[in-house]
């Protein structure tokens, strides 16, 4: 997650890096912007190791060097569960949440049945991870088609999927407009 000045910069800064972020095994990526000024990304790549080393070799010196980014915070995962779409579809938002989880296998138990009535309110994806340094520190990723079933989608029925797992401090997710013009 970054802090952002100037997104117009940032972004032109973020597209010519596609080949470093390629040569570091990233395969997929969700970009979204905040409201306050921050840009959320959500990378996907080989490992964690191949993540770690894009991280302390090249993205970071990418970040220093872009006069549009004014602060950042990482979070390392391992993926549970990815039902992320290839695509990000147009005008879709994201709602991230980083939360404690103390049974992982149930919570992706749980994911996958709510799966088809999450779909059906318009959740268009969705990915949980733990922490690659706490393992009872999750973040859960939901892709929705807009804010109001986002919110709703999470604050009902992915709350409720996750709470009989260990899940706690599902309230006030990250919302997040998609950007898909990149």
């Amino acid at each position: 997650m970054h802090q952002v000045q100037d997104f117009d910069a940032y972004l032109q800064q973020f597209k010519a890096n596609a080949q470093v972020r390629a040569e570091a095994g990233v395969r997929r990526f969700v970009m979204a912007r905040l409201a306050d000024g921050r840009v959320a990304l959500h990378f996907s790549a080989g490992s964690l190791q191949s993540v770690q080393d894009f991280l302390q070799h090249e993205y970071l010196k990418l970040v220093e060097a872009d006069q549009a980014t004014d602060s950042t915070l990482i979070w390392t995962t391992t993926d549970d569960l990815d039902e992320l779409p290839a695509e990000v579809p147009p005008g879709s938002v994201s709602l991230f949440k980083k939360f404690p989880l103390t049974n992982t296998d149930c919570a992706v138990r749980a994911l996958i049945q709510a799966q088809p009535a999450l779909s059906a309110q318009g959740v268009l994806g969705f990915s949980l991870h733990h922490s690659s340094t706490d393992t009872d520190v999750a973040i859960v990723h939901l892709l929705a088609r807009d804010a109001g079933v986002g919110q709703h989608a999470f604050s009902k029925d992915l709350a409720s999927a996750l709470t009989p797992c260990g899940a706690t401090e599902l309230d006030q997710p990250i919302l997040a407009d998609n950007q898909t013009e990149l």
